[in-house]
């Protein structure tokens, strides 16, 4: 029978969920990040990418959303003083780096060091998803164990009358199931630990004080606006008023992308700008997102009418660490018939340096990556033993182990290669295979000629050549493949396949890190390999009468040592940090934008 894991998050508060009597600690803590080069997270996460672009293409499921959930408006919080806003975008992934930011949100406060002096930043009183709340694909399981867990375990409950409100937007990876565990999870009403949902669909409106808008928008997975929601959000405009200024939350940094040459979503969300808000004289003054798992800055000066744009990527909630180095800067975008220049901040989280450097991590992919390492242990065997049947190894062991016959050695595999069947179909595959794989990411290295896919694929098949040739030349000169005695056999099969798992798979890393420095392929996969549960961030936002304040908050580490924490009750976490503990810093600014 299932041990109770607590409340079910839509339950109904008839009091504050203590700790469970038979709660177990490690039940929780041990969700490790997710494996991107596991084979069955790669075919599931791929078949579940293609069928939902599929029918996103031919039957886009909002359409089904808007005709049996009524719109809704929010003005909960329009005259208040002031108000608090939490963002968070890119979480639902490893416990230690998911659980951190969870718990650095769920406290009723966050001391900060400004200008030399404490200041106090409390919870917010409203929390906003940025998009990919669990990962590596939308499932009950995946949502149960990488974001409600975390977070009901963060903040179970808060006082009556105090609750914190929730919205979110879908990523992509909520739509790899049709968002139908997004709806479940975040448009029924339903509670997230001792925060309330309130949306009824993927987009939302919520009107705060003293003339400020925050939207959030959803584009799906082809970077399109229904029709529905513009209806909605025209029909939301309607109570603005000349001067109104407007915070936007995407999906998608837009502007990095269009910055690059894909201009598609950038254009889409100019339509929100164009047509609707600047319809009503209001301003679009910030856009939030997340999708690259990192935080940056890009703002503009002063215009005519003094006000300074912003645009930030805050995608630090608990995934892997995606890097900076890659940013371009400066950034010239197409905006209200004008070209606006927004420069990068120079305070990132990972900085360009330490991006860098953590690539050649990468070294070590074979022990993050067991399963995909055996299976280029196979490979390297099976493309061996072929080699060998025709004759190579023979030829060989005549070669004396020295440097200057590396040439005649390579040569040799190359013609060995292409002079038997078998060979020269493992090679093709491996060739097709890298080809495929090659990522030309021009996200990645701004200003540099792209570099095709077949370049990328040849170096990276050429280093596995030179490995495997500079394997089978050492151990021609000690075993022989097809001997007649078993233990030869057997010691020649099991020296290829670990060296072909370790080595082939430190190969596959260091490609991964030459490639994305060299020529910025790999913008995604050179970083998901590392599984980085560092280098976290969220933002904490206050509106006032003086305007927008947003503190950009950092962790250079993720905890990794938990204890249960017996003094549950109202803002109280289940389980609390017991190791280096987390005390987040800003990463930059404040960033401020005063109202006129």
């Amino acid at each position: 029978m299932e041990k109770n894991k607590g409340p079910a998050p839509g339950h109904k508060r008839d009091g504050c969920p203590g700790l469970p009597p038979d709660f177990d600690l490690a039940d929780y803590t041990r969700t490790p990040m997710t494996d991107w080069f596991s084979p069955k997270v790669l075919l599931a996460t791929g078949v579940r990418s293609l069928l939902s672009k599929l029918f996103a293409a031919y039957a886009d499921r909002r359409a089904t959303i808007a005709a049996l959930r009524p719109a809704k408006s929010f003005d909960d919080w329009k005259d208040r003083d002031h108000v608090w806003v939490d963002y968070v975008a890119d979480l639902g992934d490893g416990w230690n780096s998911t659980y951190s930011v969870a718990w650095c949100l769920a406290q009723p406060n966050q001391v900060v060091e400004i200008d030399s002096k404490k200041e106090d930043l409390p919870r917010g009183d409203i929390l906003i998803m940025g998009g990919d709340q669990v990962y590596p694909y939308a499932s009950a399981e995946e949502y149960k164990k990488r974001l409600v867990r975390p977070y009901q375990a963060a903040l179970p409950c808060t006082p009556p009358g105090e609750h914190p409100a929730l919205f979110a937007i879908p990523g992509n990876h909520d739509w790899y199931d049709g968002l139908q565990g997004f709806m479940r999870r975040f448009c029924q009403g339903a509670w997230l630990g001792g925060w309330k949902t309130k949306q009824t669909r993927p987009y939302w409106s919520i009107q705060l004080p003293h003339g400020w808008w925050l939207w959030g928008v959803d584009t799906q997975l082809v970077d399109y606006i229904d029709q529905a929601q513009v209806e909605f959000f025209r029909k939301t405009a309607a109570g603005m008023q000349a001067g109104d200024r407007v915070i936007l939350c995407v999906a998608q940094p837009s502007w990095i992308f269009a910055a690059a040459g894909d201009a598609k979503l950038h254009r889409n969300l100019a339509f929100l700008e164009n047509e609707i808000i600047a319809d009503r004289k209001a301003l679009l003054v910030t856009t939030l997102s997340g999708d690259l798992h990192h935080f940056a800055h890009y703002k503009t000066k002063n215009d005519v009418n003094g006000i300074t744009r912003h645009k930030i990527t805050c995608g630090g909630g608990g995934a892997f660490t995606h890097g900076t180095h890659h940013l371009p800067n400066p950034i010239k975008l197409d905006e209200q018939g004008q070209t606006r220049t927004y420069t990068r901040d120079e305070k990132q989280l990972p900085d360009a340096s330490e991006s860098k450097r953590l690539l050649w991590k990468n070294s070590l992919f074979p022990f993050r990556h067991l399963a995909f390492a055996g299976i280029l242990g196979g490979f390297y065997l099976a493309f061996a033993l072929a080699l060998a049947n025709g004759g190579l190894l023979g030829k060989l062991v005549s070669i004396p182990l020295e440097v200057g016959n590396l040439a005649q050695v390579f040569w040799m595999y190359i013609k060995g290669t292409f002079s038997h069947l078998w060979a020269f179909l493992f090679f093709a595959l491996m060739f097709g295979g890298t080809y495929f794989f090659a990522q030309p990411d021009w996200r990645s290295k701004p200003g540099l000629k792209r570099v095709p896919k077949f370049w990328g694929g040849l170096a990276h098949s050429a280093m596995h050549s030179l490995f495997l040739v500079l394997l089978l030349w050492a151990l021609s000169h000690w075993v022989e493949p097809f001997a007649p005695d078993w233990p030869s056999a057997m010691k020649f099969s099991l020296t290829v396949f670990i060296a072909g798992a370790v080595g082939g798979g430190v190969v596959f890393g260091i490609y991964l890190s030459l490639s994305n420095l060299l020529a910025g392929f790999h913008r995604t996969e050179a970083f998901s390999a590392l599984r980085g549960a560092n280098n976290k961030s969220f933002l904490r936002i206050k509106i006032s009468k003086q305007g927008l304040v947003i503190y950009p908050l950092g962790l250079k580490e993720s905890e990794r040592i938990w204890k249960e924490n017996p003094d549950s009750g109202e803002n109280k976490s289940w389980i609390s940090p017991d190791g280096k503990g987390l005390s987040p810093y800003l990463i930059c600014g404040p960033i401020e934008v005063k109202n006129l």
